[in-house]
């Protein structure tokens, strides 16, 4: 589950959440992930691999609702990220065409979660396209519903009681301010999915949650955080590839080591840091046949090109912003 953490990196843009609300009670939240770690065993164990899979799937997108979002919203959250697991999970067989137009509709959709600057849902177009994923594995349609469902729930207990302090209204966000958002992450995701599948690109998925993560923050910070999640790769991809040398049982104890500073750098706010100890916390332990330095290039190059889409993305939407903001004083000057 190392992970999952980095869908919580978020929260640090989130100035609606009170740092109270969100820091406090660290022993309440370690039981809660601990509590998580039992339910996922128990869900492995009473029905299975697959729909542990998709419980595990849906935690990831539900971890930033539930901290940022009030109960109402919350709710629609989780019902929403039902029906992305499914929609993918159901799609994906009718081929290429039919998945994008999906994806795209999903990302659209994730823009009406957005509030002022604050997105408080960030990766459904990653989570569409790992439940299409599965759809090619022998996993069963009631797999994916039982799993989500039960991770959907499950998150919003937790959150009944971590983070169900009062929070104030969400600010407002115009309608254009959610159609820009999800046009932009309609369009890049598109994009990814695209070059990755004429490249036969195989961590198309990294790319994409990178994707999702840089257009989670406001646009006056996203070139930092790019500069940031760059950097934190390249040092984590050197870091995992001379663990990767050391006996047994050295790497795994790093593993963990890594994990810990993980969570401790996530607190502080160093997301560098963060995404350095990330790195090869996840490279160590993903299972693959391709040599560990061969996987950690490939990792960087889905973070350079989820960077360069976004910054795109990004520029375009500025530009198409201020023509429409100066449109008005060019016709009342007609």
């Amino acid at each position: 589950m190392i992970d999952t953490l980095e869908v919580t990196t978020s929260g640090h843009c989130d100035p609606r959440v009170s740092p109270r609300i969100v820091a406090s009670h660290p022993a309440l939240r370690g039981i809660g992930r601990g509590c998580g770690a039992l339910v996922l065993f128990g869900t492995s164990w009473a029905f299975g691999a697959a729909v542990a899979h998709s419980f595990y799937v849906t935690l990831m997108l539900l971890q930033s609702p539930a901290r940022a979002l009030r109960g109402n919203t919350r709710v629609l959250a989780a019902g929403w990220a039902v029906v992305v697991s499914v929609a993918g999970f159901l799609i994906a067989p009718y081929g290429l065409w039919p998945m994008l137009i999906g994806l795209s509709a999903v990302a659209l959709i994730q823009g009406f979660f957005r509030f002022g600057e604050i997105v408080s849902m960030t990766r459904s177009p990653a989570n569409f396209v790992v439940f299409a994923g599965l759809s090619g594995t022998g996993m069963d349609v009631v797999d994916v519903v039982l799993g989500s469902v039960l991770g959907a729930l499950f998150i919003l207990i937790v959150a009944r009681f971590l983070f169900n302090g009062e929070k104030p209204p969400p600010p407002s966000s115009s309608a254009w301010d959610r159609l820009r958002y999800g046009s932009m992450l309609a369009v890049g995701s598109v994009i990814i999915v695209l070059i990755a599948h004429w490249l036969d690109f195989p961590f198309a998925n990294w790319a994409l949650l990178s994707f999702c993560l840089l257009l989670a923050v406001g646009a006056d910070h996203r070139r930092r955080r790019a500069g940031e999640r760059m950097l934190g790769t390249v040092i984590g991809v050197v870091l995992a590839t001379w663990v990767a040398l050391l006996p047994d049982p050295l790497p795994l104890i790093v593993v963990g080591l890594s994990a810990l500073l993980c969570v401790a750098y996530l607190h502080v706010g160093n997301y560098t840091l963060f995404v350095s100890f990330l790195t090869p916390a996840i490279l160590l332990t993903m299972p693959t046949q391709l040599p560990l330095l061969e996987t950690g290039i490939e990792h960087v190059e889905a973070v350079v090109g989820a960077i360069i889409i976004a910054l795109m993305v990004s520029v375009a939407a500025g530009v198409l912003s201020r023509q429409r903001s100066s449109s008005p004083v060019t016709e009342s000057g007609d």
